[in-house]
């Protein structure tokens, strides 16, 4: 039979010949759509998986992951459960192992897609190999997982896909994977990305997150740094024109004179701080507060505007030590504590904003920035449940700032 089927098959006897049964087989491969061994997908893609790390303040390795290097200049795919265990660690560092043993830290976060359990990291380098990504329009059956254990050792899992056009729809696997395999890419025998492999958090089902859906979220994150920078840009000169000098205002040089008549009054220096805060010339205010602080330890005000002032700055770390040390004047000040909260919700540092907004919100029940903001901490730091509760106590005080909880949880 089988040399009947080779002798009436007009492109086995084009291709081989009227004779071999391997014509057979290799036509039923193609057919298939399985030809070629992608457990066997081409070395140069290993040079693409890197190992991601969290370790703790003694350097130990807490959770690892895999992840896939999208360009050359440091842009990282891996998954939401590796970033959100960095960011549960507190002062826990996240860092990349490469294929030749390089050690590099993240220095940026840029995504989280709790859908597909897909994240986006930076890190600092020029000549990362990024993996090739798939060019034609069809999903083979079957594909591999690279996953690298080490900076030596990489393994390879083959994936069952369902064929489908490639689409930013994220694929399903019935290939299960554990979470410390995820993050890497995933292969056709070619060595071609069709996306990275990640776990879904509810199901558990093995994903594939399409290479295009990535670089979507990279596009939207770049076009949200761009808006940024132009909204900061126009805060601070007043002009899309970067040429025009800005005179200085008549207030500033009203309180330089004061500093200059009576350098060692605290009181002058408040002022002038608070010219500097009135022009949106925050780095200045933040010096002139810190003279303040060096003249009078004890001003509780002096430290709450530093914190003001560097937190519009962005430097975030500079904000909640100006807090501290004003909550160390005045415990139980709410607002100090609730703008200790958002220092340390945008510096990552989730239990620690969850501690300082837990304590707002006992002192003053019904303040619904804290509850509000208390709500979010427990959000970010994974636990929905607690944030829920925010939410019943919020809607009974701000239904409306309660809604837009409820929309951030669910």
């Amino acid at each position: 039979m089988r040399n009947s089927f080779t002798a009436n098959c007009p492109l086995c006897q084009r291709l081989f010949g009227t004779g071999g049964h391997i014509a057979l087989v290799l036509l039923m491969l193609l057919l298939t759509g399985i030809a070629g061994d992608v457990s066997a997908a081409p070395d140069f893609a290993k040079d693409s998986v890197v190992v991601i790390t969290v370790k703790d303040t003694d350097g130990v390795i807490t959770a690892f992951s895999s992840g896939t290097v999208l360009r050359s200049d440091g842009l990282v795919a891996t998954t939401c459960t590796i970033v959100t265990q960095w960011l549960l660690g507190t002062r826990h560092t996240l860092r990349i192992v490469t294929s030749d043993g390089t050690d590099i830290p993240m220095i940026d976060a840029l995504s989280c897609d709790k859908k597909t359990n897909s994240a986006l990291i930076r890190v600092p380098a020029e000549s990362l190999s990024p993996v090739i990504a798939l060019r034609q329009k069809d999903i083979p059956r079957s594909a591999v997982l690279l996953s690298r254990i080490s900076h030596k050792e990489v393994r390879r899992t083959a994936l069952a896909l369902t064929p489908r056009k490639v689409k930013t729809e994220t694929l399903a696997s019935s290939t299960s994977i554990s979470e410390a395999l995820a993050g890497g890419p995933v292969l056709n025998e070619r060595g071609a990305a069709l996306g990275i492999a990640t776990v879904d958090r509810i199901s558990q089902t093995t994903l594939v997150v399409p290479i295009n859906r990535l670089f979507d979220h990279y596009e939207q994150y770049r076009l949200l740094q761009k808006k940024r920078r132009q909204i900061e840009l126009l805060e601070q000169t007043g002009s899309t024109d970067p040429m025009i000098i800005r005179p200085i205002p008549p207030e500033i040089k009203q309180a330089q004179g004061q500093v200059n008549a009576q350098p060692a009054n605290p009181e002058a220096y408040m002022s002038l701080g608070k010219a500097y805060d009135a022009s949106r010339l925050y780095d200045q205010a933040v010096d002139a507060y810190r003279h303040v602080i060096r003249l009078d330890p004890g001003n509780f005000e002096g430290h709450i505007n530093l914190g003001l002032a560097a937190y519009q700055a962005g430097r975030y770390r500079e904000a909640a030590n100006a807090y501290e040390s004003a909550l160390r004047l005045q415990s139980q000040s709410v607002a100090a504590l609730i703008k200790l909260g958002a220092a340390y919700l945008i510096l990552g540092e989730y239990s620690y904003a969850v501690s300082a907004l837990k304590k707002a919100a006992a002192i003053e029940p019904k303040n619904p920035q804290a509850r509000y903001n208390l709500g979010v901490a427990h959000f970010l730091n994974g636990d929905n449940d607690a944030a829920m509760v925010e939410y019943l106590h919020l809607n009974a005080v701000d239904p409306k700032r309660a809604r837009s909880l409820f929309d951030l949880v669910n």
